[in-house]
């Protein structure tokens, strides 16, 4: 299952992914069966810093932004019981899925013609 932002979310920004100190992420589309999320990721200069420690990587801050995805977790059986009815609802649409917290999650820089990106 894919569901794309429409151009109505992303105008109200409702695409718009907080992530502290790694940045920022503005998804495109989710898969929620995957909990999966691909959109552009603006890293700051301190996330840029953390993901090369972290990953052995050189991306560079100035190449932002970076075409990534997101895998999540939802924090608790409330949220994946929320996730369930949204999965199940013809009457969903993507900004849904970004409205229940995560309770942990992972960048993957992904590259074209790589399905799933890096695996970490």
């Amino acid at each position: 299952m894919r569901l794309d932002f429409t151009e109505s979310e992303k105008a109200r920004e409702l695409n718009r992914i907080d992530l502290g100190l790694q940045g920022e992420f503005y998804a495109e589309y989710i898969e929620p069966d995957r909990r999966r999320v691909y959109g552009w990721w603006f890293p700051t200069e301190e996330g840029v810093k953390e993901f090369n420690e972290l990953y052995d990587e050189d991306i560079d801050y100035e190449d932002r932004p970076f075409w990534a995805s997101i895998d999540y977790v939802p924090i608790d059986y409330m949220a994946v019981r929320r996730e369930r009815d949204l999965i199940s609802d013809a009457n969903t649409m993507a900004h849904h899925f970004l409205e229940f917290t995560w309770g942990t999650w992972v960048i993957y820089l992904e590259y074209e013609g790589e399905e799933g990106g890096l695996e970490r």
